[in-house]
């Protein structure tokens, strides 16, 4: 006999027919969220887990010219990363809060 679980059965194909539902629902929100902030969005291309890594990869070899070319069209910019996120900026204000007013509260 096949038990129902909040509209989900618990036989094994009623459970992957749930979990490939659950990730559908979850890309589709993020691909619609992505739309969404598309358009105003400053920085390097996203993906769920790798960040930019594909992006940054493959400027590998030009890596501070691909930078520039991000940070000319806007003073800071975020670049997340698998375990690590990063932001750059070139904005004097920024520059100096982080290098003068409150450098002891920035990893160096």
């Amino acid at each position: 006999m096949m038990r129902m679980v909040d509209g989900c059965s618990t036989s094994a194909s009623g459970l992957a027919l749930c979990a490939a539902a659950l990730v559908l629902v979850i890309v589709s929100c993020w691909t619609t969220a992505q739309r969404w902030n598309g358009g105003r969005k400053v920085g390097p291309r996203t993906w769920p887990l790798i960040g930019a890594a594909i992006e940054q990869l493959a400027n590998y070899d030009r890596m501070h010219d691909w930078l520039a070319e991000y940070l000319s069209n806007s003073p800071s910019i975020f670049v997340p990363m698998p375990f690590a996120s990063y932001t750059y900026t070139t904005h004097p204000s920024n520059v100096e809060h982080i290098l003068k007013t409150n450098f002891h509260n920035y990893p160096k």
